[in-house]
């Protein structure tokens, strides 16, 4: 039943075929069918080109919509839905009554949803967190070896540094002098004494 009442009325159907996703989403879930819907009209005043947009009264049994070719993606337990793009805006997910059917009591769009189980979800979070995990671990240890290789060369500095000081105290000792402005190293004086070839002196 239509409300108002009118002697003439327009059903015009409606396909979105593979622009589905285009006009309409619903936010977790993908489309498995395109999206289908058809709305009724006032066409009383058909041949003066005016249509209005009519409401449904639907009393007896529901609307049923079928869906012949759905078939749900094989490898993952999935949960397919019916979806209801409401005139109003709203959208409204029930479950299948029948294999492939999805029922309505109200004109608008309409299609069948999956979505993905939670599982999978949190198994892909597991792995990114992983490699995280793994990625940060790698920064720490490359920073860890580049402070150990900085480490090492200063012990191996250090050491050949105090190994020539030790043999510079181990060395003999010069006496400094000054000469005018400058202060040098001196050797002390040793003079060999002479010695006659024979012990005749005059």
């Amino acid at each position: 039943m239509t409300s108002p009442y009118i002697k003439r009325l327009a059903i015009v159907y409606q396909n979105l075929g593979n622009w589905s996703s285009h006009y309409y989403s619903v936010p977790g879930h993908s489309f498995v069918t395109p999206v289908v819907g058809f709305r009724v009209y006032d066409a009383s005043n058909f041949i003066f080109s005016v249509i209005t947009p009519m409401d449904l009264r639907v009393t007896g049994d529901p609307i049923s919509i079928h869906f012949p070719q759905f078939m749900l993606p094989s490898g993952l337990n999935w949960t397919a839905k019916c979806v209801t793009f409401n005139i109003d805006g709203s959208v409204l997910l029930a479950n299948m009554t029948l294999p492939n059917v999805c029922s309505t009591r109200n004109q608008g769009h309409f299609s069948i949803v999956v979505e993905q189980p939670k599982r999978e979800v949190r198994k892909e979070w597991k792995l990114w967190r992983w490699w995280v995990g793994a990625i940060i671990c790698l920064l720490v240890g490359l920073v860890s070896m580049g402070l150990v290789c900085i480490l090492l060369v200063r012990h191996t500095r250090a050491k050949k540094i105090r190994k020539m000081e030790r043999k510079a105290d181990q060395g003999e000792s010069f006496n400094t002098i000054w000469v005018g402005a400058s202060k040098m190293p001196s050797a002390a004086v040793t003079r060999t004494q002479p010695i006659l070839e024979n012990g005749y002196v005059p």
